[in-house]
């Protein structure tokens, strides 16, 4: 008998190009998501918001995945927002979703209680998730639906049901518009709340500063710290790497790593820390980095 083909779509955190975020997120689509649902539950597409290159809003398309893929497979590791906003979303289609974490995560309450494959970033983890996968995957498959979800459970079967019977397209489009606001308030919770969740988000950073007259290593840093330390971040490491002087200027090199509790790290935050320190030598700066907060 002939497989019908299916599409798969991947919610995960996704970070920037260089990011060890970035290389994790690829590494388990590349090495296990893919060839498992390729090779032994045949799936056409198989991706995650990175990877979409069609033309077109790509807010939509990544929309249009997550309510009519098949298939959705969440990477919960780090709850990042994004990334719970779009599970929130998938749940109330009540189609197959599967969530998988890497240890050491902390769940929020409101999707703790739902099956979950936790997975350790090692050789040996690549196989028991592969196992862990396989098993969920044919279930998810067979239900169709889900019938135990948050989104679900708060909302009543019958209202959502109702609402999709006559024409499901259309009037679902409808339906999720009306939750939209809803989804968004529980996401403004989680990100006001994601401190409880023992999440450290940390970044690596290169600033390349010209300037006039070498620089004054204990006060830049004490400036630096001044304009980027808040209750949420931290400037964990902090390293001058290279001090050159090029003709009448001096060229430095700073390697830095921040931290926040809430978002991930980025260049914006470097960049207008810098545009406060005032110094009169500074002739200009680059910053080399995270250019997304997730």
């Amino acid at each position: 008998m002939q497989q019908t083909e299916k599409n798969c779509f991947i919610i995960t955190p996704i970070g920037n190009n260089d990011s060890q975020t970035r290389r994790n997120t690829d590494g388990l689509i590349n090495t296990v998501l893919r060839p498992l649902l390729e090779k032994d539950f045949n799936f056409q597409t198989i991706v995650a918001a990175h990877e979409i290159n069609a033309s077109g809003s790509i807010n939509n398309q990544i929309m249009k995945k997550i309510i009519y893929d098949d298939l959705v497979i969440a990477n919960l590791t780090g709850v990042n927002p994004n990334v719970m906003y779009e599970v929130a979303v998938r749940h109330a289609t009540r189609k197959p979703i599967i969530h998988i974490c890497e240890e050491g995560t902390k769940l929020p309450f409101d999707i703790i209680d739902q099956r979950t494959i936790f997975y350790k970033n090692d050789m040996l983890g690549v196989k028991e998730l592969k196992t862990a996968l396989t098993s969920m995957i044919k279930e998810a498959l067979k239900e169709k639906q889900s019938s135990d979800n948050p989104i679900y459970n708060a909302t009543q079967s019958k209202i959502f049901i109702d609402s999709i019977a006559d024409k499901p397209e259309k009037n679902f489009e409808k339906y999720l518009l009306e939750r939209f606001e809803s989804l968004e308030t529980r996401i403004m919770s989680l990100k006001s709340a994601q401190r409880d969740f023992s999440t450290i988000h940390s970044e690596p950073f290169v600033i390349r500063l010209t300037s006039k007259e070498k620089l004054d290593e204990g006060l830049f840093y004490t400036e630096l710290k001044s304009n980027l330390q808040n209750e949420k971040s931290k400037l964990s490491y902090f390293n001058i790497n290279n001090i050159e002087k090029i003709k009448s200027e001096y060229q430095t090199v700073i390697n830095i790593v921040l931290e926040n509790e809430v978002f991930v790290p980025t260049r914006e935050e470097i960049i207008n820390s810098l545009k406060n320190i005032r110094f009169n030598n500074l002739e200009s700066f680059q910053v080399e980095g995270n250019d997304v907060p997730f």
